[in-house]
């Protein structure tokens, strides 16, 4: 790749329209709604935990790459509705920007139960009233699902940066 080369995805051009922009909460209908976990929820809920913000949009590229994208979304409502995901988007003068989603408690009680996590993990949630708080983790996804997407195969794996509780080493982004 030439340094004058386009980076085309869809997902990396719209992580930069987020800059300084107010919060919008998700907002559950009351009490949540349980859903059966599929192989793939459990791979989304993981990968969310491992890299602590993905976008609607590179959900969608990861997950759901060659289907309409209605699919996806209402996969991740379920999946919001139930406690495993929470989400919250830049809140926008006309229109709206895909949520950019995180885990919820029930999220990382899903984890622990499956073992893909260990038991002394702790949820925590952090009160998010500004998206320059998630820019940099979002903006660095947008870079490696980039990669993923133009070295296909040949990326071999995408380290997570480093915290206390992910330590280890963590798979490439959506494998």
């Amino acid at each position: 790749m030439r340094c004058t080369e386009h980076l085309s995805s869809a997902s990396y051009a719209a992580i930069h329209r987020f800059d300084d922009a107010v919060i919008e909460h998700g907002e559950r209908g009351g009490s949540l709604v349980p859903c059966a976990v599929q192989p793939r929820d459990l791979a989304i809920v993981h990968a969310v935990w491992r890299y602590k913000f993905l976008t609607t949009s590179q959900l969608l590229e990861l997950w759901w790459p060659d289907t309409a994208p209605w699919a996806g979304q209402r996969r991740l409502l379920k999946l919001f509705n139930a406690g495993y995901l929470d989400r919250f988007r830049p809140l926008a003068r006309r229109g709206s920007y895909p949520w950019t989603y995180r885990i919820d408690r029930e999220g990382l009680r899903l984890l622990q139960a499956a073992g893909v996590v260990g038991r002394r993990e702790q949820y925590e949630h952090r009160a998010i009233y500004d998206y320059n708080y998630v820019l940099h983790d979002v903006q660095l996804n947008a870079w490696v699902i980039e990669w993923r997407r133009l070295l296909g195969e040949r990326l071999i794996e995408w380290r997570a940066r480093p915290a206390s509780s992910r330590r280890r080493a963590c798979e490439c982004i959506g494998r």
